[in-house]
């Protein structure tokens, strides 16, 4: 309560009715059985079956009782093992599931999951893609007759679908792209999928469903800017008298937020930039970031950087 926050107590959280433990029982049991271990012959089609489940649990479900499982800290926890245990799977039915089940969860609750989601994006979607292309520059096994076929399909069917989605692909880019702490995954997205259409490491049907992602991603694109700047339907006079106040205007709150996406992509681009420069020469990457002012210029300032993005 606003009375225990004053008092700088810990608010009490309420009980869980009836309805809400019910399901977060049935999410943990089926996210239980798509990891299950067993040698028996159905437990891959039982953990593509759970998982086709909670697919239509998550897409079916209301908005309130999405975003309360998805801040249910144990439900989130075994879910995301979940997806990603069976996206890397051998098995190419549970890979196909674990992506379509990731899908839903991306077209309906990111906003719930925005970290996870940015954590189990480049694994179940980019991976496949990612790694069949570095195979065919590589020379080796023609990635097209492997196993790996249908995930990779199912991955340029993932993205497909969100980027014929105009507002979705723009969420993309500015919560992930243009977030320093998170992975360009649209950028990724897009490279990787130009890079198959071109016929680098997948049949010719997959290059062509990535020209078609590519397509309509394009599409999407066009038609939220169109949505954006469609008339509102007013009477002409009414209209001209807006179109004469917006031009009185200077700034906007829409120019603001795109300088500002465009400052926060510029700024990571020059921290990966610098990133790089470092992996090769740590002398001119240190040189370069005290220049960039993403450090001070001591040893202590430098080391405790250097801490912080050990791994990049």
């Amino acid at each position: 309560t606003d009375e225990a926050k004053d008092n700088g107590k810990t608010p009490e959280v309420p009980p869980l009715t009836g309805s809400q433990k019910d399901a977060l029982v049935v999410f943990r049991a089926l996210c239980r059985l798509s990891i299950r271990h067993s040698k028996d012959n159905l437990a891959v089609p039982g953990k593509a079956l759970a998982m086709e489940i909670l697919e239509e649990l998550f897409s079916g479900c209301g908005a309130e009782l999405r975003k309360f499982v998805c801040q249910s800290s144990s439900v989130k926890q075994i879910l995301c093992t979940a997806i990603l245990r069976n996206s890397l799977s051998s098995e190419a039915l549970t890979k196909t599931r674990a992506t379509s089940l990731f899908g839903c969860i991306f077209r309906t609750a990111w906003h719930d999951l925005k970290a996870e989601v940015g954590i189990l994006y480049p694994h179940v979607v980019l991976r496949p893609m990612e790694i069949a292309i570095e195979k065919s520059s590589e020379g080796g096994e023609d990635p097209s007759t492997s196993m790996s076929d249908q995930h990779r399909s199912a991955s340029l069917k993932f993205f497909s679908s969100i980027g014929s989605d105009g507002q979705c692909v723009v969420d993309m880019f500015a919560n992930y792209d243009c977030d320093m702490q998170a992975q360009n995954i649209l950028e990724r997205s897009i490279r990787s999928s130009a890079k198959l259409a071109m016929g680098k490491g997948c049949s010719p049907h997959e290059g062509y469903l990535a020209l078609n992602t590519l397509v309509g991603l394009l599409k999407g694109l066009s038609a939220w800017m169109d949505e954006k700047n469609q008339p509102l339907g007013l009477d002409e006079a009414l209209e001209q008298e807006i179109e004469e106040a917006r031009d009185e205007i200077t700034e906007v709150p829409m120019s603001e937020e795109v300088k500002q996406l465009e400052s926060q992509r510029a700024k990571k681009a020059t921290f990966a930039a610098g990133i790089s420069e470092f992996n090769t020469k740590p002398k001119k990457g240190i040189a370069s970031m005290i220049h960039a002012g993403f450090v001070e210029n001591d040893p202590k300032s430098i080391a405790t950087f250097l801490k912080a993005v050990s791994g990049q």
